[in-house]
């Protein structure tokens, strides 16, 4: 591929998709030193955005995974987010390195942004309780901690990490009255939670509430639902279905045995 791709260069030395195929063959060798060159090259030459924070990305990654170069590749990924914003590779790139590097401050930065691109509600939560607990505890802003979990609320209000985590924010604020209604409003899960700890692992409970919660949208909505398409409801109805039928049964039992009975001489 290489030589077919270097006859296309002398043909058109300013093809971009051609300057990045060529890259990543030279990724495949180790060849770092050209596989910066070409990447440079690329940049130089590309016109559309969609091109460029690409380019910049995998400038970045070679600069800090390769080439021994950290700070240099967080330029290049953060100019790939001058370019696209929601970008998501830059986006985790960046999330990586400033959670390794216990960079807090930036590190909210970058999730803000990233749940910005998030499309997914349950991964929007997940980030959003991410969000909510470095504000509370890393850089103790109650505030803006408290709102984060309220949003999280308002995705899926039975979310009990994030009554928790409000739980927490009311006592140190001293917010009693709202103090109060957390705790009521956690008591109308605990029992659930207390249930699914009993069968699963707690350090998978937190990925078994999303599914449950991704469960009841698709499957058991509580707007136009269906409980004969329900896996769940056409499941229990049935089991109730049975379990009538043979209480039923064993009630008429002795009710025959006595009929029985009274019909003999």
């Amino acid at each position: 591929a290489q030589p077919y791709y270097a006859q296309v260069m002398q043909l058109d030395p300013n093809n971009v998709q051609v300057l990045r195929q060529m890259s990543a063959i030279y990724r495949l060798g180790a060849q770092w030193q050209k596989m910066g060159e070409t990447l440079t090259r690329a940049l130089d030459v590309a016109v559309a955005n969609d091109d460029k924070k690409v380019i910049l990305c995998d400038l970045g990654d070679l600069l800090e995974k390769h080439m021994n170069q950290a700070d240099q590749g967080i330029t290049f990924y953060r100019r790939a987010l001058d370019v696209d914003p929601l970008y998501l590779p830059g986006l985790e790139a960046l999330e990586r390195i400033y959670d390794e590097r216990g960079n807090h401050a930036d590190l909210v930065q970058i999730l803000t942004s990233k749940v910005r691109a998030l499309t997914d509600t349950d991964q929007i939560a997940q980030h959003k309780m991410r969000l909510g607990g470095l504000y509370e505890t890393a850089l103790g802003d109650f505030e803006r901690g408290g709102k984060v979990y309220r949003e999280v609320l308002e995705l899926d209000g039975s979310n009990i990490f994030a009554l928790r985590g409000l739980e927490r924010i009311y006592q140190a604020l001293q917010a009693w009255p709202d103090m109060v209604d957390i705790l009521e409003r956690q008591l109308d899960v605990v029992e659930t939670e207390r249930d699914l700890k009993a069968v699963f692992p707690e350090k998978d409970w937190i990925r078994r509430h999303l599914q449950l919660v991704h469960f009841g949208r698709e499957h058991c909505p509580a707007r136009g639902h269906d409980p004969a398409t329900c896996p769940i409801c056409s499941w229990a109805g049935a089991k109730q279905a049975s379990s009538r039928s043979s209480a039923a049964g064993a009630a008429a039992r002795p009710a025959r045995s006595r009929a029985r009975g009274r019909s003999r001489p």
